[in-house]
């Protein structure tokens, strides 16, 4: 079996869907399926259980799954000792961040540049996904995270992990959501960031023409959105991190049909990303990205 196999066995895992896979990895879809069906038919067992909204582990793929996270985990230590050989990597590296350091897991990055590029004066830039591609052409910084894809020509987006977004709405404004439908809830008072957030952007596709609210408030921190939500202020979409402390507060419900996934990605120009510096930093994030996936075994 090749690692390239492991590595899509690991990324339909995550995300449960052969399509998400194959748009995370920038290959086609009849190629993905291919790598699996030829590693199954090596390993004569079926990975997963085809469902019609996606992929779930079998019982097989769930005892594999943890051999193969450490071959692709294995994998990714050894471009990082491989850097660490190749001679001493110095200059300043600016890397900007969208949204929280602790989702975007700084700390363990600090951690692992200190280890490996410790000669490196690291600067993080406070970003947003829409200002990203302007700020690495005025080389504001070198690469930054964003939520979802880019599609400038000359900008290179590798997603290495997925957010999940839902919906919340404080129960001063709708004491229950049950029957209440989008029209509904687009009438209410909304904390809302701009309208090319790739939040809203990908509420849009889902929603069509019923698409946006109408009494919007904008606020670009996420921090603020929370307080503004917490308060009674307006309904809202973040990522599930920040609405599960809203949710077990109480003070929110979650309407659970608008709940979505979006990818975290680098972005980085081009024709820079085989620069050293910047090769190492993503080197470095793709490894700390790779998790075990939280799948239902059917």
């Amino acid at each position: 079996m090749e690692l390239y196999q492991l590595n899509s066995f690991v990324n339909i895992a995550r995300l449960g869907s052969l399509t998400r896979a194959a748009e995370n990895m920038h290959i086609s879809l009849s190629a993905l399926s291919n790598q699996i069906k030829l590693l199954e038919d090596e390993l004569g067992v079926s990975l997963f259980i085809r469902k019609p909204r996606g992929m779930a582990l079998s019982n097989e793929g769930e005892k594999l799954l943890p051999h193969a996270m450490m071959a692709v985990n294995s994998a990714y230590e050894v471009r990082r000792q491989a850097l660490s050989l190749r001679g001493e990597i110095i200059g300043k590296l600016a890397i900007g961040l969208n949204t929280d350091p602790t989702f975007l897991r700084v700390a363990q990055l600090s951690k692992a540049m200190a280890g490996i590029i410790g000669n490196v004066e690291v600067n993080y830039v406070i970003s947003e996904t829409t200002k990203t591609a302007t700020m690495l052409r005025n080389r504001e910084m070198h690469l930054g995270f964003i939520y979802g894809t880019l599609e400038d020509e000359d900008i290179m987006t590798l997603p290495i992990h997925t957010a999940t977004v839902q919906m919340v709405v404080p129960k001063v404004l709708l004491e229950s959501l049950d029957g209440v439908s989008w029209e509904e809830l687009a009438e209410l008072p909304w904390i809302w960031g701009s309208n090319n957030c790739p939040f809203h952007v990908e509420m849009k596709r889902k929603l069509g023409k019923n698409f946006p609210p109408r009494n919007i408030t904008v606020v670009s921190d996420e921090s603020v959105v929370k307080e503004l939500v917490r308060s009674g202020q307006g309904a809202c979409i973040l990522r599930k991190e920040d609405t599960k402390e809203l949710i077990e507060s109480g003070l929110v419900n979650h309407y659970s049909s608008i709940d979505f996934e979006i990818p975290l990605s680098i972005a980085v120009i081009d024709s820079r990303k085989k620069e050293p510096l910047i090769e190492a930093a993503i080197t470095l994030i793709q490894g700390i990205f790779v998790d075990k996936p939280q799948m239902s075994v059917v």
